[in-house]
């Protein structure tokens, strides 16, 4: 089994992706939150490939300098794995069957689900309604995933100097991001059809939000990492020069027209037709705003060229505009990450009451 209920205390959230590894702790409750910390460290090469942790030992160490970079005293961790690696179903369970039963019931369920032994998998489930009736069948969210994926992360985690306490799932880390950011901002996005869109190093994912919940997410290989091998090819700098140059707006006069204007075309291209693929699926709602995360989503001109494909309002989700912070948090710095913090983010709400 692993976890991915919500405990009740803080928790130190761990994002571990093919680019970089980023922990953030998160404090309070009500509408009273505060960053109490948050740390970024590359992600050693080849350690994470295609949303698999491939050398655990080596993300460890990240995890350790990125705790060590945050000064956080937390140990208590969650981290995610990745939607493509997980198998979630909702499943209708009869009254008659006792709690004690509920664990051997879901198995049998999922059995003509999974694609490999059950013995190899772990799994989880939590009850989503019960009706007020006891004689009315519930319906129980289960998430499974083989376990050699939950280990990865503890055996990461726990080199790393923290203690794994929740393994939880991208997309419920996104669904958590965002609705708290929500609450935070006092915004009605949560009350329209939002896409959520992360543009990541190797990836983008697409998500629809509808009440608060995502009803549709897809995958896609497209990401910063075909920004940055251009900068490489364009002015013969290294992976990490590309990607400190681009950070830090140090390149060459004219990049931005050069390299980065063609590349933002192109990601809203992909965006569209991910869009445009969403609603030739049956029921599709009219997607009413957009919102942008992940390193890509603070590229010069991305919102402006997304909207006009889309004809659709475009921002981008920042948990951190209207949020307390730590005395010692550069809120400047933040800033500029701040879109690359968000499934971070979501891990370390897990622990708060919201």
């Amino acid at each position: 089994m692993f976890s991915f209920r919500k405990p009740k205390k803080t928790l130190l959230g761990v994002d571990i992706s093919s680019s970089s590894i980023k922990v953030l702790e998160m404090a309070g409750e009500g509408l009273d939150y505060r960053l109490e910390s948050y740390g970024i460290e590359p992600t050693p090469p080849d350690s994470v490939i295609e949303n698999t942790i491939t050398d655990p030992e080596a993300v460890g160490d990240a995890i350790g300098k990125a705790v060590a970079k945050s000064g956080t005293n937390l140990k208590d961790a969650a981290c995610a794995i990745a939607g493509p690696k997980v198998i979630t179903k909702k499943i209708t369970v009869s009254s008659e069957i006792s709690e004690k039963d509920l664990e051997g019931q879901v198995l049998l369920e999922m059995v003509q689900h999974i694609p490999h032994p059950i013995e190899d998998i772990s799994l989880d489930f939590q009850i989503e309604n019960r009706p007020g009736d006891s004689e009315s069948p519930f319906e129980l969210t289960v998430v499974a995933t083989k376990s050699e994926n939950v280990d990865s992360c503890v055996v990461a985690l726990e080199r790393g100097g923290l203690n794994p306490k929740v393994i939880d799932i991208e997309l419920f880390a996104l669904e958590n991001a965002v609705s708290l950011t929500s609450k935070i901002n006092e915004d009605d996005k949560l009350n329209s059809v939002l896409g959520v869109i992360d543009i990541g190093s190797s990836s983008t994912k697409f998500s629809v939000m509808e009440n608060g919940l995502i009803v549709y997410n897809r995958e896609q290989n497209f990401g910063g990492k075909q920004l940055l091998n251009e900068i490489q090819r364009n002015y013969g700098l290294s992976y990490e020069e590309a990607k400190s140059g681009l950070a830090e707006s140090s390149l060459e006069t004219g990049y931005l027209e050069k390299i980065v204007a063609p590349f933002v075309e192109s990601a809203s291209q992909e965006i569209e037709r991910a869009i445009q693929l969403f609603y030739s699926s049956s029921n599709a709602s009219r997607i009413e705003h957009i919102s942008l995360t992940g390193g890509c989503a603070s590229l010069t001109g991305i919102i402006e060229s997304v909207s006009s494909k889309t004809d659709t309002p475009v921002d981008i989700v920042n948990p951190f505009e209207n949020l307390s912070l730590k005395k010692d948090i550069d809120r400047e710095k933040l800033g500029q990450e701040a879109t690359m913090l968000l499934t971070a983010f979501g891990l370390s709400s897990r622990g708060l009451n919201f």
